[in-house]
């Protein structure tokens, strides 16, 4: 789960799982390249949200308010 949260200064960032790794593949993107995108995600998501999902390359994300 990610989730970041204007009362806590530290973002919270789950381990990726294999199969998450396998989808990046097939996504025909670097392993840098995703994490890059998804630290940029993070960075510029909203204030008290919470991560509901990404496209498989990671370029898009949606994120619900807390």
């Amino acid at each position: 789960m990610i989730e970041k949260n204007a009362a806590t200064p530290a973002t919270e960032i789950r381990a990726l799982t294999v199969d998450e790794i396998d989808d990046v593949g097939g996504a025909a993107i670097s392993l840098g390249t995703y994490i890059r995108r998804l630290i940029w995600q993070i960075q510029n998501a909203p204030e008290n949200s919470t991560l509901v999902g990404c496209s498989s390359d990671m370029s898009s994300c949606t994120w619900q308010s807390n």
